[in-house]
């Protein structure tokens, strides 16, 4: 048992010492206070208990604040004053913590749960033998009173440090001051509905085969590194009906987005992330997974087009905005919801209104016993459309089996969660979820899709490719023998036999199967436009993501899709605008900047690309990242430098693997024309999936021609 297994009894996996603030680089800090709900009343039920819950907090907790490198300042029975040297360090190291907590809390029984309130401040702070002093240190104080149970309250000094460098969203508390304090800051409540460092209806699966089958620029999303394992969610995400992103973030104002041009009958229907409404808290992973599951039920069961949508954080509380943005998108309706959670029930409710105006709105909810839940997508999907039924003239089919093991789905719905965490104790977790479900459910398919999706999104990076697609594809093909039409599952299996197998025939195949099972799943036509891409078939590649912008124009990955195309096609200005477009708009999307970075170098501007790069690597550090950098540098012939990088690159951090193929790049920039070959050729040994990449990436440029390169493209199905 690992040690730090958030599904088990937590224990140490880093030395850890408590440090005074004198260390602190600067009097300016980021304070965070954590307070464990209920302590007093714990400590007057059971004493014993409670003091074992501590030492179990303890050890999640202060290696939790050893890797984001806090400072533990002093505890105070279950609190605890931590300093940290960035606002941004801060924040990912309470939202790590609050994710292992509540995966411990998911398995064990209600009285060993661990919940804390967290609040985090930025500001100056006085060292005094060993202690924080100042008004900043006590306003981190009190906005740790003001956090959710299970929550975390952060100011507005931290948000604006954040806001562009994490992606997760925060509502702001009105209603609540900090009195006594001149000058107070606002106060805001951090968005815990389960959204991974990029999510999206094509985001959250995005990582994976967005990662996977596809990606970046001409280069796509990396499914192995460990930066776009976050993508890779994406991509996968999709396939388990997963995905719900929004992107447009225009400038102040109404955002603008693209009309969606389908010419369908039908305007879509987006469906809003679940906020928790009542006093007790909901785990991430039931918000996240409920959602995720009725959007594919809404999909399976009717002609209506529904879509995930994550606004972006200025429309928090602004419903009249976000239903402008929604129509000028062709979105018809807006479904907003919230979750509540009793001691032995759970309740959604939704609202489903028009983005014309706030009339006409429909309310539907349902209400079950937590050992139920499985039956909630189901039921609300009937009820809403049920409802929609004379409104959309859309036909209805009726509702599937419900899973008739609670528990099974319980871990399935955590383990998907767990696995787009892109961290390897998140890789183990999610196993381990999915492994159990089948002990309770043997062949359950959702459980087997969901090792395939782990698997995938290990590749490259935890896991050599080869070791990856071998795993995935036992678990596709057993649920495949459990239930032939899992639309997830043939999408999964065309992924694995395009990037992993080179059965380009094969995979072509299955991708239009999958279109077919489930022809409202836009992450499936997206990704089929990567694979056209991939063997350049241009035309087709634009018809197929004109389909994927009709049935989802809220996604920023369609928009960098396009920006792929137009670079490959050597239309450069065009992509480079394109691309620059969709950056700013959605600064926080990583692939969104290697995108641009690669148009711009394709134009000729490999300065500007190298500084994009540079740029980026502040916020995400990651082999590919690396690996383009060298190549750039390479070619403009700044060699030690890139060789720093290629010697770095060799001796990978955390043990995590790094897929030779992202050395043929770097060694193809420096002009070492033989030692790219041997790599390329290890690559294939290896089965590294962007492989099928060879006739886009401008990384092989420079080897083009070459006996050896077009052997290998031979090897992988590449046509001549």
């Amino acid at each position: 048992m690992a040690a730090n297994d958030p599904l088990k009894e937590p224990g140490k996996t880093h030395d850890h010492q408590e440090l005074g603030p004198d260390s602190l680089p600067a009097s300016l800090a980021a304070v965070m206070f954590t307070d464990m709900v209920g302590y007093s009343r714990l400590m007057r039920e059971d004493e014993r208990r409670t003091l074992a819950l501590l030492h179990r907090l303890e050890s999640v907790a202060k290696p939790c604040f050893s890797r984001f490198h806090g400072r533990v300042i002093k505890t105070i029975g279950d609190s605890y004053l931590v300093a940290f040297p960035s606002a941004v360090s801060a924040l990912q190291c309470a939202l790590e913590l609050q994710s292992a907590l509540g995966a411990w809390n998911c398995r064990e029984d209600p009285n060993q749960h661990l919940v804390l309130r967290i609040g985090i401040h930025l500001g100056e702070v006085i060292a005094v033998k060993g202690d924080l002093f100042g008004d900043d240190v006590n306003i981190a104080k009190r906005v740790e009173g003001m956090a959710d149970p299970g929550g975390i309250c952060i100011t507005s000094p931290v948000r604006d440090q954040v806001s562009h460098r994490v992606t997760c969203r925060f509502k702001e508390k009105r209603g609540v001051q900090l009195k006594g304090i001149r000058n107070a800051p606002d106060v805001f409540g951090v968005v815990l509905d389960g959204r991974d460092p990029a999510d999206s209806e094509a985001n959250e699966i995005g990582r994976a085969p967005a990662s996977a089958p596809g990606g970046a620029g001409p280069r796509q999303p990396r499914l192995g590194s460990k930066g776009v394992v976050r993508g890779l969610a994406g991509a996968l995400a999709v396939l388990m009906g997963v995905f719900a992103i929004v992107w447009w973030t225009k400038r102040p104002g109404p955002t603008a987005l693209p009309a969606s041009g389908t010419g369908t009958s039908t305007p879509a229907i987006a469906l809003l992330p679940l906020e928790i409404a009542g006093a007790q808290s909901v785990d991430a992973y039931l918000l996240r997974g409920l959602r995720e599951d009725l959007l594919a039920e809404l999909r399976r069961r009717s002609d209506v087009r529904v879509i995930g949508w994550n606004p972006p954080a200025r429309l928090l509380g602004e419903n009249r905005q976000t239903l402008e943005v929604a129509r000028e998108a062709g979105i018809g309706r807006v479904v907003f919801g919230s979750i509540s959670r009793q001691s032995d029930t759970i309740a959604v409710s939704l609202e489903v209104v028009p983005t014309g105006g706030l009339a006409g709105s429909i309310q539907v909810r349902t209400e079950v016993a937590l050992a139920e839940v499985a039956a909630i997508p189901g039921r609300l999907a009937t009820e809403m459309l049920s409802v929609l039924a004379g409104k959309t003239e859309s036909v209805i089919r009726p509702s599937g089996p419900v899973m008739d093991s609670p528990e099974a789905y319980r871990l399935c719905l955590l383990g998907r969660f767990q696995a787009r965490t892109g961290t390897s104790e998140g890789f183990t977790n999610a196993l381990k979820c999915f492994e159990r479900a089948l002990e309770i459910r043997p062949g359950y398919p959702m459980a087997m899709v969901g090792l395939a999706h782990a698997y995938l999104s290990a590749s490259d990076w935890l896991l050599p490719s080869a070791t990856a697609f071998e795993k995935a594809k036992d678990h596709l093909l057993s649920a495949q023998s459990q239930a032939e039409t899992i639309p997830d599952a043939v999408y999964l299996l065309a992924y694995v036999r395009w990037t992993g197998d080179w059965n380009q025939r094969e995979a072509a195949t299955l991708f239009q199967r999958a279109i077919d099972l489930d022809p409202r799943h836009y992450a499936y036509r997206l990704m089929h436009s990567r694979f056209l891409l991939s063997h350049r078939q241009f035309s087709a590649a634009h018809a197929e993501l004109d389909r994927a912008t009709e049935l989802n124009p809220l996604d920023p990955a369609v928009f960098e899709q396009k920006a792929n195309l137009l670079g490959a096609e050597g239309r450069f200005q065009e992509a480079v605008k394109l691309a620059s477009e969709t950056a700013g708009r959605f600064p926080e999307s990583f692939d969104a900047r290697i995108r641009l970075a690669l148009a711009l170098a394709g134009s000729g501007k490999t300065n500007d690309a190298l500084k994009v790069l540079v740029e980026s690597e502040k916020r995400q550090s990651t082999p590919d990242l690396a690996a383009s950098k060298a190549f750039l540098l390479g070619r403009m012939g700044h060699r030690e430098q890139a060789i720093e990088l290629i010697d770095a690159m060799k001796q990978p951090k955390d043990g995590n693997h790094v897929a030779s193929l992202y050395l043929v790049w770097a060694y193809a920039g420096i002009g070492e024309v033989d030692e790219a070959l041997s790599r390329l050729e290890q690559s294939v040994a290896e089965r590294s999936r962007d492989l099928v990449w060879l006739d886009v990436d401008p990384y092989y440029h420079p080897l083009k021609g070459n006996p050896r390169f077009e052997a290998v493209r031979r090897k992988i199905g590449l046509r001549e």
